[in-house]
């Protein structure tokens, strides 16, 4: 058995997935926007919770789940300058 967070073969995860990441065969590559963000966070997470051989010893960077996931994140962290506040406020007086 092939083990789930090989980056080689995505099946032995792939059957299990659910939700947005069902029948997805592109895991390495594929970077959720902020609309699919939330969900694919939700589905990793009930896929680790339910399926995952290695869910109390994680071995992060390693498995390719938690990688997407990561990106997910990034997709849903604001950008720098929204963090400021400069792009998308009024300025005043001009």
């Amino acid at each position: 058995m092939v083990d789930p967070s090989s980056s080689e073969s995505p099946e032995p995860t792939g059957s299990r997935l659910t939700g947005i990441l069902a029948g997805r065969d592109d895991l390495e590559s594929w970077v959720p926007g902020p609309d699919d963000a939330e969900a694919v966070i939700r589905d990793v997470a009930a896929y680790c919770r339910d399926y995952c051989p290695a869910r109390l010893a994680c071995v992060e960077d390693a498995c390719r789940l938690y990688r997407l996931e990561s990106r997910a994140n990034e997709a849903l962290a604001p950008a720098p300058s929204e963090d400021v506040g400069v792009l998308g406020s009024p300025i005043v007086g001009l």
